[in-house]
């Protein structure tokens, strides 16, 4: 029985015949195996030569020291992209003190407990500890010298409180900034006020949850 002699009501009609027999437990057939085998192998060339196409369609960017990047949504990198990569006028912002998760190829992965927690006043600033006020006051000497900041370690979410006002501050000082999350408890909320305080861009990994559908669906709401 092969896929592309059938019409599309009979093949309609043999997939459901399959999967009632799946959802009874029963033995398929030589030839029901056979008639999936061929929808699995039609899925995976359309699916693959789709990703062709659009790699084909894709410029390589060749970025200093980096080698080759392949970009997906356009033939620049995002500011925070670009920034973290060349570092001009970049500083990373800690204010979380804890993850959810643990995953295997996390830069920090057995490093956790030994990175000195925050107190709920306080954010960190490389190796110091210091207060929204201390922020403020380090832009009024030398905030020239800072374009971007990244919001790293641990999950920002889970100390979500203390994010929107300093976020809010570094976008009016007219600095890009970019947030890393594994967008477990990412709510459309957060997600509102990220907006109206000013980040520019949230990134997603979605290695973290093994690209979990909960995830995606947020990113889609991220998206909006």
């Amino acid at each position: 029985m092969k896929l592309e002699n059938l019409t599309k009501h009979e093949a309609k009609k043999q997939v459901v015949n399959i999967f009632e027999c799946i959802a009874k437990q029963k033995k398929l057939s030589d030839v029901e195996s056979y008639f999936l085998e061929q929808i699995e192998f039609y899925v995976e060339k359309a699916v693959i030569g789709n990703i062709k196409e659009r790699q084909n369609r894709i410029p390589d960017l060749h970025v200093e020291q980096m080698g080759k990047i392949a970009m997906w949504g356009g033939e620049k990198l995002t500011p925070g992209c670009d920034n973290c990569i060349n570092g001009h006028g970049l500083c990373a912002i800690r204010m979380a003190s804890e993850c959810n998760l643990n995953c295997p190829f996390c830069y920090y992965r057995g490093e956790h407990d030994k990175q000195p927690p925050l107190m709920q006043e306080h954010l960190g600033l490389g190796q110091r500890f210091i207060t929204e006020d201390d922020l403020k006051s380090l832009f009024e000497k030398q905030g020239d010298k800072i374009t971007h900041v990244c919001h790293v370690l641990f999950e920002p979410f889970m100390s979500f409180e203390k994010f929107p006002s300093v976020i809010r501050f570094l976008h009016e000082q007219g600095v890009h900034q970019h947030m890393y999350t594994n967008g477990t408890l990412v709510t459309e909320d957060h997600l509102k006020i990220l907006r109206d305080a000013g980040l520019e861009e949230l990134r997603f990994n979605l290695a973290a949850t093994n690209c979990s559908r909960k995830v995606i669906y947020t990113m889609g709401m991220a998206r909006k």
